[in-house]
């Protein structure tokens, strides 16, 4: 979304066989420092200052698997030649023709996708993060579950495009750097003539609504509710506490920012 006198980022997807060593560690660079003060991250991994490897590993690991991923376009933005911020957007549901994601596989991809997997299998179980809280680590996995199942309930959720990433460096937010890169997969959504949907936390939900997102429930693993009684991890037992809770949004093809 262009604001008028702002210089607007230069947009590039980043592809795994072209995407240097260095490229990745600005990209992980940016998660860590973007996501330092979400509370969610903090509840999940309240010791992640004592362990930065483990946290940064952390970042670096989602990173990996959307590069692998054929179904997944990781955006980077651009100012004055540097990396300043970068979505994830993936197809999920039903494959489309139109996407060609077929083109971005090949089987040495599939292979190192195979042993990505193994190794974060392995490495999960013989060296845990020692900064994460794993109930609660495990609580919010059930919630990201819980969202998905509401997405494909919906009429004409078959195929939608989901943002699984949005991060900016911290000294370039508020400079229309995030409202880019989700423009990037609202417009890409409506080329195909989709849907697209995300997750927001109550601090980025802003920026979503300006670029046309609607919000259609709460995105929320870590307190008591109906069916689901507090047990260990949960954050509290408070009715209505607001802590970390998120809300999920969808955007419709043909829909503008004002409807």
């Amino acid at each position: 979304m262009a604001e008028s006198g702002v210089q607007q980022p230069v947009l590039q997807v980043i592809a795994h066989g072209t995407c240097s060593a260095q490229i990745r560690a600005r990209l992980t660079d940016i998660a860590v420092n973007a996501f330092a003060d979400d509370d969610s991250f903090a509840w999940r991994y309240p010791r992640r200052e004592e362990y930065p490897a483990h946290n940064r590993a952390l970042f670096a690991g989602y990173l990996n698997d959307d590069l692998l991923n054929p179904s997944a376009w990781v955006v980077a933005a651009y100012l004055d030649g540097q990396i300043v911020g970068y979505a994830t957007w993936q197809r999920k549901g039903a494959p489309l023709e139109s996407m060609d994601e077929p083109a971005r596989d090949c089987w040495l991809q599939r292979t190192e996708r195979a042993l990505l997997g193994l190794q974060q299998r392995a490495s999960a179980f013989l060296f845990p993060n020692p900064g994460a809280f794993m109930p609660a680590v495990n609580l919010m996995r059930r919630s990201f579950v819980d969202s998905a199942a509401q997405l494909d309930a919906l009429p004409n959720f078959a195929t939608y495009l989901h943002l699984n990433v949005l991060a900016v460096d911290p000294a370039y937010q508020r400079r229309g750097v995030g409202s880019s890169l989700v423009t990037w997969g609202v417009t890409k959504s409506h080329h195909n003539d989709i849907p697209c949907a995300l997750e927001s936390s109550r601090a980025g939900k802003k920026v979503y609504m300006k670029c046309g997102f609607k919000e259609i429930g709460i995105c929320d693993g870590i307190h008591a509710k109906n069916g689901q009684p507090f047990e260990d991890g949960m954050h509290c037992e408070q009715e209505g506490c607001q802590f970390a809770v998120g809300t999920v949004m969808i955007r419709r093809p043909g829909e503008s920012a004002n409807e």
